[in-house]
């Protein structure tokens, strides 16, 4: 064999990567859903005041039809 062969081999062989893995960013999931939950909790409150406030507007005619011109 000769020393080329013998070279081309060495590199064949996978090494074992030195250090630690990359870092994903899988440890803030919770985080993210937390907060996803909270916007949709906001939300919700937004739309059942927006709500509330036009039927109280449409009790105070006291006509029942609303401000649509």
């Amino acid at each position: 064999m000769t020393a080329a062969a013998a070279g081309a081999t060495d590199n064949a062989t996978p090494k074992a990567p030195a250090g630690s893995l990359a870092h994903t960013g899988a440890g803030a999931t919770l985080w993210i859903l937390g907060g996803a939950g909270l916007l949709v909790a906001v939300g919700i409150g937004a739309v059942v005041a927006a709500r509330r406030r036009a039927a109280s507007e449409t009790e105070q005619q006291g006509n029942g039809e609303t401000n649509q011109p």
